[in-house]
């Protein structure tokens, strides 16, 4: 983490250097992120769980959707702009 004015007092190729790093970095957690859940999910199968990957989002988010905004709301009454602009990106 830099602040804009430590950013900005870099040189362009240090500022490039570090623009670089952070994407490589980013790409290389996500890929970790997508291995961690491969291996979660089948972890769960061979338990004998049964993992729904088709499912119709848009009956799920109606069953569910008000009850989890509200306990979202709940603990965080701040919230409310952040589900705004989730709705809006829909």
């Amino acid at each position: 983490m830099i602040n804009k004015a430590k950013f900005d007092a870099l040189s362009p190729q240090l500022q490039e250097a570090l623009l670089s790093s952070a994407k490589e970095a980013g790409d290389y957690q996500r890929k970790l992120v997508a291995e961690d859940q491969q291996k979660i999910i089948d972890g769960m199968k061979e338990a004998g769980v049964e993992v729904l990957t088709d499912i119709d989002r848009k009956a799920f988010s109606d069953a569910l959707g008000s009850q989890v905004r509200d306990m979202f709301l709940k603990d965080n009454p701040q919230g409310a702009d952040l589900l705004k602009a989730v709705d809006e990106v829909q």
